[in-house]
């Protein structure tokens, strides 16, 4: 791997919408986010905040 290569540990979740998108910001410390394309149906994940803070 290069430089600024990095690995995030994501995992799925089954509650969406505004409001579990607030809780998982606010009380878990959690980041949400949502996998498109490859002609597959959208995944709704969660990537823990920590994860991204090391990788920038």
């Amino acid at each position: 791997m290069s430089k600024n290569d990095f690995i995030l540990e994501a995992s799925p979740r089954t509650d969406v919408g505004k409001g579990a998108s607030r809780r998982l910001r606010r009380i878990d410390g959690n980041i949400p986010a949502i996998i498109y394309g490859a002609g597959e149906e959208p995944t709704a994940i969660t990537i823990p905040h920590k994860d991204i803070m090391k990788a920038s």
